[in-house]
């Protein structure tokens, strides 16, 4: 998948924080219907009030009527795979243009404050303790 002119992996599924909604019942269960899943929980890093910063996302002009749609930054989605014990995320680090997209001491900055939200970040698992030999590999 290309956006931007940049090569990303694509998926079959839609991840999707719900930020407000004037009947959250009601959206939920139309996100429901449509096999939609919810990520709340399932991320641990970024913290999901983080997605609420405006700063850290933009929102997509996809010409819908009664619904906005935002993208968290580049350096937000690089923390949610830095910070994810699965093996695609560490291979989209490592293979796509994520990293060389992001501003690194911007990225590094979060980090340092993510690692310190996280419940165990000693996880040997975690692709963040990859992170520098990963930045060395892209010549970042």
């Amino acid at each position: 998948m290309t956006a931007q002119n940049q090569l990303f992996r694509a998926t079959r599924d839609i991840d999707v924080e719900v930020l407000t909604s004037d009947n959250e019942q009601l959206f939920m269960s139309l996100l429901k219907d449509l096999n939609i899943h919810v990520v709340g929980g399932v991320m641990e890093v970024p913290p999901s009030e983080d997605f609420r910063i405006e700063e850290h996302r933009f929102e997509l002009d996809a010409g819908f009527s009664n619904i906005r749609v935002y993208v968290p930054e580049i350096e937000m989605l690089a923390c949610a795979k830095i910070f994810s014990t699965r093996e695609k995320d560490l291979i989209d680090l490592k293979e796509t243009t994520i990293l060389d997209n992001c501003d690194k001491g911007k990225l590094l900055r979060m980090v340092e404050e993510y690692r310190g939200y996280h419940t165990y970040p000693e996880n040997p698992d975690l692709n963040v303790h990859q992170l520098f030999h990963i930045f060395s590999e892209k010549r970042i």
